[in-house]
C-alpha cells in the first residue's frame, strides 16, 4: 500500500519526529564559524569526550553518520571477506549495509517482541551456530536488548535510537550511535563509536580519516575511508549534548501523556500500545491488529494532518539482503511484527495539546471500527 499523502505546510500538521534548535546551538555554531574550523576541532573533540563518558565508555570516535559509525567498528572487529555477521531480522537496513560494505554474509533472527527486540542469548547462540565474527544487537526505539550482561569482542551495540538509556552501549566492544535528525540528540547527520580500547580507539580515528601515516603524510597505513565528523555538527552535538536532560524529560513527559490519555479512554479495540511507564522512548509504538487495522489508521491520522511511520521491513524481505543471508531463524515473526507495528509523533517540542489532538484522532478511528 503506498505510504498516505501529507501537505506538510499545513498550519495542523503534525511531524512524526523534529529537532529542537535553540540558541546554544547557534552560539555554538557561530563560535565554530567566527574561528573559521570547518574540518573537525576543539568541538567535535569536546563531543566525543563528553558523549562517551556519558555512557559509561572510555573514548569515543565521532564519524559522519550512524551507518559509518557501524561499519568502521566491523573493519576495527577485523570483519572480512566471507565472515559471517549475527544480526536482527526486524532493523534499519544500515545494521545490513554494514555489514555488506565489509563483503560479509549474514545470519538474521526474529523475534516477535513488541518492537522487534532479538533476546540476547539468542543472537549469541545463532552467532556460535554459524561461527560469525561479529554480532550486532540493535537497541530498537530505544528499548535495551534483553540478556547482554557480557562482553565479547565480537559484540556490537547498535545504539542508534537509544542515547543515554541506562545500560545502553556498556556491553558490547563497540557502541554505535547515530545523530541523525530525528534522533534524541542531533547533527543533522553524523555518527559516533564509543569503545574502552586505546587501540581500537586510535585504529577508529585513522579508519575515518584515511589511515594517513604519521610522519609520512600521503603515504596511507591500510584500505580507510572519508568518515569524518564536520565541527559543525561538533558544535550542534556539543549544545544538544549539554540539553540531554531536557530533551529527555520532554520525551518521559510526553509518553506519560499518551499512556494516561489512551489508558483513560480505554483504547485497546484495534492495537496495543507500549507498557513501559517511566521509561524512555525514542518513538512512540502501537501494534495493531493485523495490517489492515494498521494501514487504516495510518491513513486516518494522515487525513488529521498527523504523520506516522511503519516498522521496519525485515532485512530477510529487502532484495539486496537476501542473496547474501546464510541462516535466517524464526523471519516469519518479524515479517508478521511488521506487518501491524507503526509508531506516532514524538519529539521533544511537541506539545501536550499535539498528543491530545493525536489521542483523539484514535478515538474517532476506535469508533468507526
Amino acid at each position: 500500500m503506498p505510504e498516505p499523502e501529507l501537505d506538510r505546510s499545513h498550519p495542523d500538521f503534525i511531524p512524526v519526529a523534529k529537532p529542537s534548535i535553540g540558541d546554544l546551538e547557534r552560539r555554538y555554531v557561530n563560535q565554530a564559524l567566527d574561528a573559521c574550523q570547518l574540518s573537525a576541532g576543539p568541538f567535535v573533540e569536546r563531543f566525543e569526550r563528553e558523549f562517551a563518558a556519558a555512557h559509561g565508555r572510555k573514548f569515543g570516535v565521532a564519524c559522519n553518520s550512524g551507518t559509518t559509525a557501524l561499519h568502521l567498528a566491523l573493519v576495527c572487529a577485523d570483519v572480512h571477506p566471507g565472515d559471517v555477521v549475527a544480526v536482527p531480522d526486524h532493523t534499519m537496513i544500515a545494521v545490513a549495509n554494514a555489514a555488506l560494505y565489509c563483503g560479509a554474509k549474514l545470519a538474521v533472527l526474529g523475534s516477535d517482541d513488541f518492537v522487534g527486540n532479538v533476546d540476547g542469548e539468542s543472537l549469541f547462540s545463532l552467532a556460535e551456530h554459524v561461527k560469525a565474527k561479529a554480532a550486532i544487537a540493535v537497541h530498537t526505539y530505544a528499548q535495551p536488548v534483553q540478556n547482554l550482561q557480557w562482553r565479547t569482542s565480537g559484540l556490537i551495540e547498535d545504539c542508534a535510537e537509544a542515547h543515554y538509556v541506562p545500560g545502553v552501549g556498556q556491553h558490547g566492544r563497540f557502541a554505535c550511535f547515530s545523530f541523525y535528525a530525528n534522533k534524541t540528540i542531533t547533527c543533522g547527520e553524523g555518527g559516533m563509536v564509543l569503545c574502552d580500547s586505546e587501540n581500537d580507539a586510535e585504529r577508529l580515528r585513522s579508519l575515518r580519516a584515511h589511515a594517513f601515516t604519521p610522519g609520512a603524510h600521503f603515504n596511507h597505513r591500510e584500505l580507510a575511508f572519508g568518515y569524518r565528523m564536520t565541527e559543525l555538527q561538533g558544535a550542534l552535538g556539543c549544545a544538544q549534548h549539554e540539553r540531554r536532560d531536557e530533551f529527555i524529560a520532554a520525551r518521559m513527559n510526553l509518553c506519560t501523556a499518551y499512556l494516561d490519555a489512551t489508558n483513560h479512554g480505554g483504547l485497546s479495540k484495534n492495537w496495543h500500545q507500549p507498557l513501559w511507564a517511566g521509561r524512555l522512548l525514542w518513538v512512540y509504538p502501537l501494534l495493531c491488529h493485523d495490517h489492515a487495522t494498521r494501514d487504516a489508521l495510518r491513513f486516518r491520522l494522515a487525513d488529521r494532518h498527523i504523520e506516522t511511520r511503519c516498522y521496519f521491513t525485515p532485512l530477510s524481505q529487502q532484495p539486496h539482503v537476501k542473496p547474501h543471508i546464510v541462516a535466517a531463524v524464526k523471519t516469519d515473526e518479524s515479517q508478521a511484527l511488521a506487518a501491524r507495528g507503526m509508531y506516532l509523533p514524538l519529539f521533544a517540542d511537541m506539545t501536550e495539546q499535539q498528543v491530545r489532538r493525536v489521542v483523539q484522532a484514535l478515538y474517532e478511528f476506535d469508533k468507526l471500527n
